[in-house]
């Protein structure tokens, strides 16, 4: 996740547990940010930033959903908790309060920064991989079979809308031009 050309993080599953590794000079060097070591580690499976300084990143250890938070660019990672035995994939932010998880059939929101979570419901059974925002109000969710979920309200409401396809698809992301 690049939050500018210069400045950006990778997640993933390193030897000793999950890891995030950063670069700020566009790629060309990365250096390990923190690691959490367990044998039972999933790995981190996405990292989101709205600005340089404020980023979360979420992961599992064993059946337990882990959810890192920073404040200061990376330097540090505090956790913050989220009751669930869901396999939770992404997370998006749409500025400092407003963020969405989502994996398999469950969706959460968080108003207040991630210090607490709700759980949103959906009528469609969807497996979701991904989740995107424009804005605190408009967002989407892509997984199995196809299946993009759309809101306009915050999530309080998820529509079906048609893909085309029947094939999984892992994620959604735009770009704005203006």
């Amino acid at each position: 996740y690049f939050i500018d050309a210069k400045k950006g993080w990778v997640v993933g599953l390193g030897s000793t547990g999950g890891i995030i590794s950063y670069t700020d000079n566009g790629g060309k060097t990365w250096g390990t940010q923190t690691t959490i070591g367990s044998s039972y580690f999933d790995g981190i499976n996405r990292i989101h930033f709205i600005n340089s300084t404020c980023g979360w990143a979420i992961g599992a250890v064993k059946e337990r959903v882990i959810i890192l938070h920073t404040n200061d660019g990376g330097k540090t990672w505090g956790t913050q908790t989220i009751e669930t035995d869901a396999r939770l994939l992404d997370i998006y932010f749409s500025d400092s309060k407003n963020g969405w998880i989502v994996g398999g059939s469950k969706i959460f929101h968080t108003n207040d920064g991630g210090i607490t979570w709700k759980t949103q419901t959906i009528s469609e059974e969807i497996y979701g991989y991904s989740i995107y925002f424009i804005g605190s109000s408009t967002g989407w969710i892509t997984g199995e079979a196809g299946k993009i979920l759309h809101t306009t309200n915050g999530g309080e409401i998820w529509n079906v809308q048609d893909s085309g396809t029947n094939k999984i698809l892992h994620d959604v992301f735009f770009i704005d031009k203006n």
